[in-house]
């Protein structure tokens, strides 16, 4: 072993050459180098005092140094020493190793005399895991515990193993890193009490009280904090392909995913959601596919649903909505049956965009309407009857044509001073029937719209036409458009 370099307490690399084992030069045997230098044949023919000053002559002529003997007794009196190839580091053994290393003519081993424990501290000090104890005997099944930052644990290693582990090809001691843990999971202490640790701090889980440790493949059962049940892999856990409970670590899929459902049913809307298992496919379910489910509506009852599993953690996404409905054609039913409105049994909903602006037919008290699902979710009512009209208003710094509906007299829709003429005004209608009016005569005349020329407060902006569309030619369009309407009001269900 040749001396370890460097004082990895100030930062500097250490470095340890671990070969040769026998260093320094070969010991002559002892009785013929006391005949040769003191001129006696045994060791027993001098006082104790010249006995301890004769082994240390004999040890310093063979490359030892600050040699201490505290008193001779026989062979197995314990000397330390150290040696140049190790530097700093005190090495012991007893006279008669040395005696037999001198009929042997045997080098001294550096390795098994070296006194461990100072040597294993400063190295486990380069390798930046502070040795915290160190067990066993003065061999290499020494035990070293350590702080892991890895595992953010108490570890043990034996020595040989991390000798071996934390050095280079040249011998320097290589610090650890996530690219060269030089440890793993086998070296934790007390394993199931780490794996329940893990588990708490890490997924916020509770591992069931009987559970012991048996191998990193065996099934981890927990629950979580809110009551979720789980089953980990510990491999996946400390590899990351495991984030925390979910359907993939629930021990049965289904029961999992009908408490999600509740839960997230409740949390949005104050009902638990209620997963549709008779619609539902377990078998070839994914999460890329539509889960179906009822919620409970005060006003509409119960309707049937459709939510991806990643929606249901999305708080913007309360799923009672048209787009959530599980069959849109039932859904809109539903809706309307609630109201009293009766849609045709042969009527569907066509999935395109302008589904939504498409008018739906139905009969209410005897008579046939039509409606867009848009107003009826705005609060459109078929019992209102409004009117169109088209006026020109004028306030202090703007005059404007004005298309719009109402069920009550213009005298009360805008003050006097407000209301400069009256063009035209329609029979009254149903407010669904008279909004198709608005809606088509709007879009007609939107090029002479003026809403990003007038302030924000300007009641009703957006139907505010500019003075320079023609008034003659605009009273032609309403009443074309409105005769066009009630035709077709007329028609139904016909037209459908």
């Amino acid at each position: 072993m040749a001396a370890p370099s460097g004082n990895c307490r100030h930062g500097r690399q250490m470095r340890i050459d671990w070969n040769p084992r026998s260093v320094g030069k070969k010991f002559t045997p002892f009785n013929k180098w006391l005949k040769n230098s003191q001129s006696i044949n045994q060791l027993t023919s001098a006082s104790e005092k010249q006995r301890i000053e004769f082994i240390k002559a004999y040890l310093r002529e063979h490359g030892l140094v600050d040699i201490e003997i505290s008193s001779y007794t026989s062979s197995s009196t314990l000397i330390k020493f150290r040696l140049k190839e190790t530097g700093k580091y005190w090495h012991q053994t007893s006279w008669g190793g040395f005696y037999q290393r001198g009929l042997k003519r045997n080098c001294i081993d550096a390795n098994q005399t070296l006194i461990l424990n100072p040597l294993i501290e400063d190295l486990m000090l380069a390798r930046e895991t502070p040795a915290l104890r160190i067990e066993g005997d003065n061999n290499e099944s020494k035990r070293i515990y350590f702080y892991s930052p890895r595992y953010n644990w108490i570890c043990c290693q034996d020595w040989k193993t991390i000798r071996t582990g934390c050095m280079d090809n040249e011998g320097n001691v290589i610090p650890i890193s996530p690219t060269n843990w030089q440890h793993d999971f086998r070296s934790v202490c007390g394993k199931s009490e780490y794996v329940q640790c893990l588990i708490w701090n890490q997924f916020g889980g509770i591992v069931d009280e009987d559970w012991k440790y048996e191998s990193p493949r065996s099934p981890i059962p927990c629950t979580s904090f809110d009551g979720f049940r789980g089953v980990f892999n510990l491999n996946n856990v400390l590899t990351g392909n495991t984030t925390g409970f979910s359907i993939k670590s629930a021990p049965d899929r289904i029961d999992y995913l009908k408490e999600v459902i509740s839960r997230q049913g409740y949390c949005k809307t104050g009902s638990p959601w209620i997963l549709d298992e008779e619609t539902f496919d377990s078998k070839s379910w994914n999460s890329k596919k539509a889960i179906p489910y009822f919620a409970w509506d005060e006003e509409y009852g119960k309707e049937r649903f459709r939510a991806y599993w990643s929606h249901l953690f999305d708080d913007e996404r309360s799923n009672k909505r048209l787009e959530g409905a599980w069959d849109r054609t039932e859904f809109i039913r539903n809706r309307f049956a609630k109201k009293g409105y009766d849609v045709p049994e042969d009527w569907t909903y066509k999935t395109d965009a302008d589904s939504r602006t498409t008018p739906i037919p139905f009969r209410y008290k005897e008579k046939w309407y039509r409606m867009t699902w848009n107003y009826f979710q705005s609060g459109v009512r078929v019992d209102c009857d409004n009117y169109l009209y088209f006026v020109t208003l004028q306030d202090r710094d703007h005059t404007v044509l004005k298309i719009g509906l109402t069920q009550n007299a213009l005298s009360k829709r805008y003050p006097r001073h407000r209301l400069k003429d009256i063009h035209y005004v329609t029979e009254s209608r149903s407010e669904p029937q008279i909004r198709e009016v608005e809606a088509i005569v709007l879009f007609m005349t939107r090029k002479y719209a003026v809403a990003d020329k007038l302030p924000l407060e300007f009641d009703g902006r957006t139907e505010a036409r500019s003075m320079d569309m023609r008034i003659d030619k605009t009273i032609s369009l309403i009443q074309k458009i409105f005769k066009d309407i009630d035709r077709k009001y007329q028609a139904l269900p016909l037209i459908f």
